[in-house]
Protein backbone atom coordinates (compact mmCIF):
# COMPACT_ATOMS: atom_id res chain seq x y z
CA UNK A 1 0.00 0.00 0.00
CA UNK A 2 1.26 3.41 -0.98
CA UNK A 3 2.63 6.21 1.25
CA UNK A 4 0.08 9.34 1.45
CA UNK A 5 1.82 12.10 1.87
CA UNK A 6 -0.31 15.89 2.00
CA UNK A 7 1.96 18.40 0.79
CA UNK A 8 0.85 21.81 1.50
CA UNK A 9 1.57 25.00 -0.27
CA UNK A 10 1.83 27.98 2.21
CA UNK A 11 -0.66 30.11 2.44
CA UNK A 12 -3.57 30.97 -0.47
CA UNK A 13 -7.26 31.15 -0.70
CA UNK A 14 -8.40 31.88 2.81
CA UNK A 15 -12.51 31.73 2.80
CA UNK A 16 -12.45 36.18 3.12
CA UNK A 17 -9.96 36.51 0.99
CA UNK A 18 -6.54 36.15 0.05
CA UNK A 19 -3.70 35.58 1.80
CA UNK A 20 -0.62 36.14 -0.85
CA UNK A 21 1.60 35.03 2.63
CA UNK A 22 5.00 37.52 2.42
CA UNK A 23 6.48 39.70 -0.63
CA UNK A 24 9.23 40.42 -1.77
CA UNK A 25 10.82 43.29 -2.60
CA UNK A 26 10.35 42.44 -6.49
CA UNK A 27 6.43 41.65 -5.73
CA UNK A 28 6.79 38.30 -5.61
CA UNK A 29 4.16 36.24 -3.46
CA UNK A 30 5.19 33.20 -1.34
CA UNK A 31 1.67 31.51 -2.15
CA UNK A 32 2.49 31.57 -5.89
CA UNK A 33 6.14 30.11 -5.16
CA UNK A 34 4.99 27.92 -2.61
CA UNK A 35 2.41 25.99 -4.93
CA UNK A 36 4.70 25.58 -7.95
CA UNK A 37 7.00 23.89 -5.53
CA UNK A 38 4.52 21.54 -4.03
CA UNK A 39 2.90 20.95 -7.37
CA UNK A 40 7.06 20.04 -8.42
CA UNK A 41 6.91 17.66 -5.35
CA UNK A 42 3.78 16.07 -5.64
CA UNK A 43 4.54 15.13 -9.20
CA UNK A 44 7.98 13.81 -8.44
CA UNK A 45 6.41 11.75 -5.19
CA UNK A 46 4.19 10.10 -7.61
CA UNK A 47 6.23 8.93 -9.70
CA UNK A 48 7.69 6.92 -7.31
CA UNK A 49 5.05 5.43 -5.89
CA UNK A 50 4.21 7.87 -3.15
CA UNK A 51 0.34 8.81 -3.16
CA UNK A 52 -0.51 12.17 -2.79
CA UNK A 53 -2.53 15.76 -1.80
CA UNK A 54 -1.54 18.85 -2.57
CA UNK A 55 -3.46 21.11 -0.22
CA UNK A 56 -3.21 25.11 -1.03
CA UNK A 57 -5.51 26.98 1.56
CA UNK A 58 -5.19 30.59 3.01
CA UNK A 59 -7.31 28.65 6.42
CA UNK A 60 -4.85 26.82 8.91
CA UNK A 61 -8.35 25.33 10.47
CA UNK A 62 -9.19 24.18 7.06
CA UNK A 63 -5.72 22.66 5.84
CA UNK A 64 -5.17 20.64 9.17
CA UNK A 65 -9.24 19.37 8.30
CA UNK A 66 -8.62 18.57 5.18
CA UNK A 67 -5.21 16.26 5.95
CA UNK A 68 -6.93 14.62 8.51
CA UNK A 69 -10.13 13.54 6.32
CA UNK A 70 -8.10 12.54 3.69
CA UNK A 71 -5.80 10.18 6.82
CA UNK A 72 -2.68 11.25 5.46
CA UNK A 73 0.41 9.11 6.77
CA UNK A 74 2.40 12.19 7.01
CA UNK A 75 2.19 15.97 5.86
CA UNK A 76 4.90 18.67 4.73
CA UNK A 77 4.31 21.93 4.38
CA UNK A 78 6.40 24.37 2.27
CA UNK A 79 6.75 28.37 3.36
CA UNK A 80 8.84 31.57 2.18
CA UNK A 81 10.74 33.11 5.24
CA UNK A 82 10.84 37.03 5.63
CA UNK A 83 12.40 39.21 8.02
CA UNK A 84 15.17 41.93 5.73
CA UNK A 85 17.25 42.16 3.07
CA UNK A 86 20.07 40.63 4.88
CA UNK A 87 18.10 37.50 6.28
CA UNK A 88 19.24 34.19 4.98
CA UNK A 89 18.62 30.69 4.61
CA UNK A 90 16.61 27.41 5.12
CA UNK A 91 15.40 25.96 7.73
CA UNK A 92 13.32 23.41 8.71
CA UNK A 93 10.68 22.67 11.82
CA UNK A 94 8.98 19.82 13.44
CA UNK A 95 6.76 20.03 16.77
CA UNK A 96 9.23 18.25 18.78
CA UNK A 97 12.58 17.43 18.65
CA UNK A 98 12.31 13.46 18.28
CA UNK A 99 9.94 10.80 16.90
CA UNK A 100 8.91 10.76 12.98
CA UNK A 101 8.02 14.16 12.58
CA UNK A 102 12.06 15.15 13.44
CA UNK A 103 13.52 12.00 11.65
CA UNK A 104 11.42 13.65 8.49
CA UNK A 105 12.61 16.54 8.58
CA UNK A 106 15.72 16.01 9.30
CA UNK A 107 16.34 13.88 5.86
CA UNK A 108 14.40 16.85 3.81
CA UNK A 109 16.71 19.67 5.53
CA UNK A 110 19.72 17.19 4.72
CA UNK A 111 19.32 17.65 0.80
CA UNK A 112 18.01 20.86 0.61
CA UNK A 113 20.97 22.31 1.95
CA UNK A 114 23.30 21.22 0.17
CA UNK A 115 20.28 21.46 -2.94
CA UNK A 116 20.07 24.76 -2.73
CA UNK A 117 23.29 26.13 -1.82
CA UNK A 118 21.79 28.34 0.78
CA UNK A 119 23.33 28.86 4.76
CA UNK A 120 21.76 26.58 7.16
CA UNK A 121 19.84 27.92 9.60
CA UNK A 122 19.33 24.25 11.05
CA UNK A 123 16.47 21.86 12.15
CA UNK A 124 13.88 23.87 14.48
CA UNK A 125 11.05 23.12 16.25
CA UNK A 126 7.74 24.98 16.51
CA UNK A 127 4.11 25.22 17.69
CA UNK A 128 2.66 25.81 14.54
CA UNK A 129 -0.81 24.80 13.69
CA UNK A 130 -0.03 22.28 10.95
CA UNK A 131 2.20 20.84 12.63
CA UNK A 132 -0.10 20.68 16.07
CA UNK A 133 -3.25 19.63 14.56
CA UNK A 134 -2.31 17.43 11.85
CA UNK A 135 -3.20 13.66 12.87
CA UNK A 136 -0.16 12.55 11.48
CA UNK A 137 4.21 13.27 11.51
CA UNK A 138 3.95 17.17 9.95
CA UNK A 139 6.89 18.81 8.98
CA UNK A 140 7.39 22.50 8.33
CA UNK A 141 10.22 23.89 5.48
CA UNK A 142 11.48 27.33 4.64
CA UNK A 143 12.70 27.08 1.64
CA UNK A 144 14.45 30.45 1.87
CA UNK A 145 14.05 33.84 2.22
CA UNK A 146 11.53 36.02 -0.21
CA UNK A 147 12.75 39.53 2.16
CA UNK A 148 16.05 38.79 0.20
CA UNK A 149 16.52 39.93 -3.04
CA UNK A 150 19.09 37.25 -4.19
CA UNK A 151 16.99 34.49 -3.00
CA UNK A 152 14.20 36.06 -4.14
CA UNK A 153 15.47 35.70 -7.57
CA UNK A 154 16.35 32.52 -7.05
CA UNK A 155 12.74 31.40 -6.76
CA UNK A 156 11.47 33.22 -9.76
CA UNK A 157 13.87 30.67 -11.16
CA UNK A 158 12.74 27.14 -12.79
CA UNK A 159 15.78 25.46 -12.79
CA UNK A 160 16.49 26.47 -8.70
CA UNK A 161 12.31 25.33 -8.18
CA UNK A 162 13.20 22.53 -9.66
CA UNK A 163 16.54 21.77 -7.12
CA UNK A 164 14.33 22.77 -4.17
CA UNK A 165 11.56 20.01 -5.40
CA UNK A 166 14.01 17.50 -6.24
CA UNK A 167 15.93 17.69 -2.81
CA UNK A 168 11.91 17.90 -0.79
CA UNK A 169 11.22 14.53 -2.55
CA UNK A 170 14.64 12.90 -2.34
CA UNK A 171 14.58 13.61 1.38
CA UNK A 172 11.18 12.46 1.81
CA UNK A 173 12.26 9.05 -0.22
CA UNK A 174 15.13 8.77 1.39
CA UNK A 175 13.21 8.85 4.88
CA UNK A 176 10.78 5.93 3.79
CA UNK A 177 13.59 4.12 2.40
CA UNK A 178 12.94 4.56 -1.43
CA UNK A 179 15.62 4.81 -3.67
CA UNK A 180 14.41 8.32 -5.02
CA UNK A 181 14.42 8.52 -9.13
CA UNK A 182 13.96 11.34 -11.07
CA UNK A 183 11.36 11.11 -13.54
CA UNK A 184 13.03 13.71 -16.18
CA UNK A 185 16.53 12.40 -16.33
CA UNK A 186 15.02 8.87 -16.30
CA UNK A 187 13.40 9.80 -19.77
CA UNK A 188 15.60 11.27 -21.88
CA UNK A 189 18.44 8.67 -20.76
CA UNK A 190 15.75 6.07 -22.31
CA UNK A 191 16.27 8.12 -25.97
CA UNK A 192 19.32 9.84 -26.10
CA UNK A 193 21.24 9.71 -28.95
CA UNK A 194 18.80 7.95 -30.80
CA UNK A 195 18.20 8.78 -34.27
CA UNK A 196 15.25 7.12 -34.89
CA UNK A 197 12.86 8.62 -32.34
CA UNK A 198 9.50 9.30 -33.00
CA UNK A 199 8.25 11.57 -29.95
CA UNK A 200 9.81 13.67 -28.32
CA UNK A 201 9.01 16.31 -25.61
CA UNK A 202 10.41 19.86 -25.05
CA UNK A 203 9.20 22.00 -22.00
CA UNK A 204 10.15 25.96 -21.64
CA UNK A 205 9.93 25.69 -18.49
CA UNK A 206 9.42 23.45 -15.16
CA UNK A 207 6.82 24.79 -14.13
CA UNK A 208 4.82 22.44 -17.18
CA UNK A 209 6.48 19.39 -15.73
CA UNK A 210 3.28 17.68 -15.26
CA UNK A 211 2.18 18.90 -18.63
CA UNK A 212 5.03 17.43 -20.16
CA UNK A 213 5.02 14.18 -18.05
CA UNK A 214 1.35 13.68 -19.47
CA UNK A 215 2.03 14.24 -23.00
CA UNK A 216 5.48 11.45 -22.68
CA UNK A 217 3.00 9.24 -21.06
CA UNK A 218 0.57 9.13 -24.12
CA UNK A 219 3.42 8.92 -26.63
CA UNK A 220 5.20 5.77 -25.64
CA UNK A 221 6.81 7.18 -22.58
CA UNK A 222 9.21 9.44 -25.03
CA UNK A 223 11.57 11.55 -23.76
CA UNK A 224 11.46 14.65 -22.03
CA UNK A 225 13.30 17.73 -22.81
CA UNK A 226 13.75 21.34 -20.98
CA UNK A 227 15.17 24.19 -22.18
CA UNK A 228 17.82 26.25 -20.39
CA UNK A 229 17.84 29.48 -18.12
CA UNK A 230 19.79 30.89 -21.02
CA UNK A 231 17.30 29.56 -23.71
CA UNK A 232 19.71 26.71 -25.31
CA UNK A 233 18.06 23.52 -25.74
CA UNK A 234 19.11 19.52 -26.02
CA UNK A 235 19.59 19.62 -30.05
CA UNK A 236 18.67 16.05 -29.90
CA UNK A 237 15.18 16.83 -28.96
CA UNK A 238 14.56 17.72 -33.12
CA UNK A 239 15.51 14.46 -34.01
CA UNK A 240 12.20 13.04 -33.00
CA UNK A 241 9.76 12.63 -35.87
CA UNK A 242 7.18 14.52 -33.68
CA UNK A 243 8.38 17.44 -31.15
CA UNK A 244 5.36 18.25 -29.03
CA UNK A 245 6.33 22.05 -27.31
CA UNK A 246 5.04 22.68 -24.24
CA UNK A 247 4.50 26.15 -22.41
CA UNK A 248 6.85 28.10 -25.28
CA UNK A 249 6.87 28.55 -28.88
CA UNK A 250 8.21 27.40 -32.57
CA UNK A 251 12.10 25.96 -32.21
CA UNK A 252 11.86 25.14 -35.95
CA UNK A 253 11.51 21.30 -35.75
CA UNK A 254 9.38 20.49 -39.41
CA UNK A 255 7.02 18.78 -37.47
CA UNK A 256 5.92 20.27 -33.88
CA UNK A 257 3.08 20.34 -31.84
CA UNK A 258 2.47 23.34 -29.66
CA UNK A 259 0.56 23.08 -26.13
CA UNK A 260 1.09 26.14 -24.50
CA UNK A 261 -1.11 28.95 -23.32
CA UNK A 262 -0.86 32.05 -21.19
CA UNK A 263 -0.54 30.64 -17.65
CA UNK A 264 0.56 27.13 -16.56
CA UNK A 265 -3.19 26.38 -16.22
CA UNK A 266 -4.21 26.76 -19.33
CA UNK A 267 -0.79 24.77 -20.55
CA UNK A 268 -1.90 21.86 -18.97
CA UNK A 269 -5.37 22.18 -20.19
CA UNK A 270 -4.19 22.18 -24.19
CA UNK A 271 -2.37 19.19 -22.92
CA UNK A 272 -5.72 17.61 -22.09
CA UNK A 273 -7.70 18.96 -24.74
CA UNK A 274 -4.85 16.36 -27.27
CA UNK A 275 -5.24 12.75 -24.50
Amino acid sequence: MAYKFVINAGHGQKNNGLDPGAIGATGYKEYIETKEIADLVSIKLQYNGIETLVIQDGDLEDITNKSNSWKADYFVSIHCNSFSADSHGVETFSLISTGKGRILAESIHKELVPATGLYDRGLKTANYYVLKYTDCPAVLTEIGFISNPTEEALMKDSTWDNKVSTAIAKGICNFLGITYIDQTSEQIQNNNGDDNVKFAVLGFSLKDLGACMLVAEKYSNCAIYFRNSDKSFNQDCLKAETLFVVGGTSVGHKNEKLLSGLSAKDTLQAVVNIL
